[in-house]
């Protein structure tokens, strides 16, 4: 499957089922809900507990939507490694090794009961039972980021502004080894030419992982070198997929997509490479570009008609 990064946030190439409209909506507008009839209201209803899609964190330690098929492969590779890395915070948060694994065990036990809730509901009922998640700063979002790599919840839709999580049963996952086979298989046939190095980039995976899971794979068929207008969304995967971006991105004009403070701008490209930034003002339905090359008017137009299509909104442009 071809990805899209859908943020990097505690947002994927081979895995990542998102669409690159509706990450669009999401990373560069409101929060308005998608028209009910609109292609993003139903990927909204596929991440519903049972759908095709879920999100959750993957490669990078980033929000990713997955396949739901795909979701043993993902906790079978990096849900060890998120629950070591993430643990320091939690006992920073007072939430020791033991006291964070008995929130992950009574998170499973409220969603199966009650779920899907917001993570401040869900931090309530810990509290409830006596696991100690404040209520403020970041203990609640880093119980939930726990308990995902331990592969009980998942995000299953949004209530308000708020995410909702529901329970999980990824069954048994595979062996560790041959799923990080798969994964580097996957990622070299969607994003050739690529390199060891890009693949421990855009998977974030230690070099020992790397170096295990990694076989050099055949140069690709074809001329690549044309393409449609396209939206991208922040953190795309065109953006995030390699080590460099000086591929899509005129180095020259770097900053104008990746301005620093990890953040990555929604771009928009034609044959592959990106000509300017740009935005959707809801209220106004009007996408804005901001180039630094040429426009190219004709596809600009039939992307941000098929845009507006999948949000069931009548869009224009300028720049």
């Amino acid at each position: 499957m071809r990805a899209r990064g859908a943020g990097d946030s505690p947002g994927g190439g081979a895995l990542n089922a998102s669409s690159g409209a509706a990450a669009a909506a999401d990373a560069s507008s409101g929060a308005t809900a998608p028209d009910a009839s609109s292609g993003a209201a139903a990927l909204d209803a596929s991440l519903h507990a049972g759908g095709p899609l879920v999100r959750t964190w993957a490669m990078r330690g980033t929000l990713h939507l997955v396949a739901a098929e795909d979701l043993p492969l993902v906790l079978a590779i990096f849900g060890d490694l998120q629950l070591a890395r993430g643990q320091r915070r939690l006992t920073q948060l007072g939430l020791p090794p033991d006291v964070a694994e008995r929130s992950t065990a009574e998170a499973a036990a409220i969603l199966a009961a009650e779920g899907p809730l917001t993570r401040h509901e869900l931090a309530a009922r810990l509290r409830e039972r006596g696991v100690p998640v404040e209520p403020k700063g970041q203990a609640p979002i880093h119980v939930v980021h726990r308990a995902a790599a331990a592969g009980v919840l998942c995000e299953v839709g949004v209530r308000g502004r708020e995410e909702l999580y529901g329970p999980v049963d990824p069954g048994p996952l595979p062996d560790r080894d041959a799923a990080l086979a798969e994964l580097a298989r996957r990622y070299a046939v969607a994003h050739a030419p690529a390199t060891s190095d890009d693949f421990a980039a855009w998977s974030g995976l230690p070099a020992a992982d790397v170096r295990r899971a990694w076989v050099e794979p055949d140069p690709p068929a074809g001329d690549a070198s044309k393409g449609p207008v396209r939206l991208l969304p922040a953190f795309d995967e065109c953006l995030l997929g390699w080590a460099s971006r000086d591929w899509v991105v005129p180095p020259r004009h770097a900053r104008r997509v990746a301005p620093g403070g990890g953040i990555v701008r929604p771009v928009a490209i034609a044959d592959g490479r990106a000509f300017a930034t740009w935005r959707l003002d809801r209220r106004a339905r009007r996408i804005e570009l901001d180039p630094f090359g040429r426009v190219p008017r004709a596809g600009v137009d039939a992307e941000v008609a098929a845009l507006g299509d999948f949000l069931g909104l009548e869009l224009k442009w300028t720049d």
